[in-house]
């Protein structure tokens, strides 16, 4: 039986010295979710990536699965990924 976390594709996008992007990293990982990171600080492509798929460049933002979380709180982080995980 896979695990519940392969049933989730988790990709954050960040940039450098933003608190909000450090500390979703850290929720991520409390939680044991396997992510990409994809830093708009370093990369062009990123946040012309990041504008195409939602219109803006606020950050964090959060694909999960096909589900996209713009400047989660932390409540509302662990919710979506509890959800993605057993639904």
């Amino acid at each position: 039986m896979p695990s519940l976390m392969a049933k989730l594709k988790a990709v954050i996008y960040t940039m450098d010295d933003c608190p909000f992007c450090a500390r979703a990293k850290e929720i991520l990982k409390e939680m044991k979710i396997v992510y990409e990171e994809r830093n708009v600080s370093t990369s062009m492509k990123h946040r012309t990536d990041l504008l195409k798929k939602t219109g803006d460049t606020k950050l964090p933002t959060i694909l999960l699965n096909k589900e996209i979380l713009v400047k989660p709180g932390e409540d509302k982080l662990r919710a979506s990924v509890n959800y993605e995980l057993h639904r």
